[in-house]
């Protein structure tokens, strides 16, 4: 019956059916062989490995860099992506970052190693920018030409044409020249590169040298030279938080999660140092008594890629202009953190602990503005008054906060207070 079924099934299917038996050893001369191509491919000595290292680089790990920027990448002789490549251990690496390049001038770098034929495209595994800063201090010249956002989305567009299996990471760079405001620019080139391509960007770079009073800045010139660029020691701390960051640690996330105390002044007292003549003066209600600005009534809390600014004022008083009339609804106080630094005598150089995650757009705070001492009330009858405030980016890389307490009415007299509390609304690091 058997051989009938077996007769049926060739008849419905005939040909070949696969292995039917039991099968033969694998030939002695094979073992050999598999064992002799099994070392080459592991021996790291091996032509064999090292041209399967060329053609598959993740197969063992092997970082071949690209390295493209502004001065920053090109300053003591390329220290700093060299000093990147020497802690990634790279196999191989190149940097085309000239002095003065903009994001425009960024993606023709881009373009020039894409059709450099002294290496294979398809063999680099890791592209680092770094730059930002001269399109946001010196605007409207090179290329310029076109928005910020097209220079941007130009990098993106000629990163996708030339490498698009590295592993692209971009690290804005945040010099200490005046910049008019503009520290929000960098927001359009972190946006574009996030909305538009898998670029990793670490936005924290923006603030996180100067976080310990400037350490890492030079200090052995006064000209221009001096704003910009950042010391030896500088460029190889940054070249180590740059390889941690491309080696996938969580070096950003541990290094925002903290919080600090920020110095900060009187607004007008701001302006009177640097542009006196600005259209954006203008004189408060209310100012701290003595010009008392501690750095501990300002707290700044890092965590997760997220910034929170809170204010814990005190000694609060009347400016010159004294109480203001009971028709004045809302009383004013005008603030700034001291800037990155600035073209006067005033704030050049100047060492203070400044915060510099910038909002993207201004964010809004709450609290209330109250009479008391080391946090009691001592006086019941004195009324508790709301509180609103705005934070924004100001000039040089600083903040304005401006904080405003509402009496509620424009009939009755101003009560007395000397102590605000005020939290702005968490914000993404920019």
């Amino acid at each position: 019956m058997s051989e009938q079924i077996v007769d049926l099934i060739e008849a419905v299917m005939p040909g070949p059916r696969g292995l039917t038996g039991p099968q033969g050893p694998v030939g002695s001369g094979v073992v050999p062989e598999d064992e002799a191509v099994a070392g080459l491919v592991s021996a790291s000595s091996s032509a064999t490995a090292g041209a399967l290292d060329l053609a598959v680089p993740a197969r063992s790990g092997v970082v071949r860099l690209l390295v493209f920027g502004d001065s920053w990448t090109a300053y003591y002789g390329q220290q700093l992506p060299s000093a990147i490549a020497s802690k990634l251990h790279a196999a191989w690496w190149k940097c085309y970052g000239v002095s003065g390049a903009k994001m425009g001038d960024i993606a023709q770098q881009i373009a020039q190693a894409g059709a450099d034929e002294s290496f294979d495209n398809a063999t680099v595994t890791h592209v680092v920018i770094v730059g930002g800063t001269n399109n946001i201090f010196d605007p409207g010249q090179g290329s310029d030409s076109a928005t910020l956002r097209d220079q941007a989305a130009d990098v993106v567009d000629n990163l996708t044409a030339y490498y698009p299996h590295a592993r692209c990471h971009y690290f804005p760079d945040n010099s200490r020249t005046a910049n008019g405001g503009r520290t929000g620019g960098y927001f359009d080139i972190v946006q574009q590169f996030c909305q538009f391509s898998d670029v990793v960007c670490h936005p924290e770079t923006l603030w996180l040298l100067a976080y310990g009073n400037f350490e890492f800045y030079r200090t052995d010139s006064t000209n221009r030279e001096n704003l910009q660029h950042l010391t030896r020691n500088g460029y190889d701390w940054l070249a180590g938080y740059i390889a941690a960051c491309v080696r996938g640690g969580d070096t950003t996330r541990y290094a925002m999660r903290c919080t600090s105390a920020c110095d900060f002044q009187y607004r007008a007292d701001y302006l009177k140092a640097v542009s006196p003549d600005s259209e954006y003066e203008f004189i408060g209600d209310l100012k701290i008594y003595g010009g008392a600005y501690t750095s501990t009534m300002m707290r700044i809390t890092y965590d997760g890629g997220m910034t929170q600014v809170s204010l814990q004022l005190a000694g609060l008083a009347w400016t010159a202009k004294g109480v203001p009339q009971s028709t004045q609804r809302y009383a004013l106080l005008d603030l700034q953190t001291y800037p990155i630094s600035a073209d006067t005598a005033a704030f050049e150089y100047a060492q203070y602990k400044t915060n510099l995650t910038i909002p993207p757009v201004p964010v809004t705070g709450h609290g209330v503005a109250w009479l008391g001492t080391d946090g009691q009330i001592t006086d019941d009858a004195s009324p508790v008054l709301p509180v609103t405030g705005t934070l924004a980016a100001g000039e040089y890389g600083s903040l304005r906060m401006r904080v405003f307490a509402d009496k509620g009415d424009t009939t009755s007299p101003w009560p007395s207070f000397n102590r605000i509390n005020l939290d702005y609304t968490p914000y993404r690091n920019i």
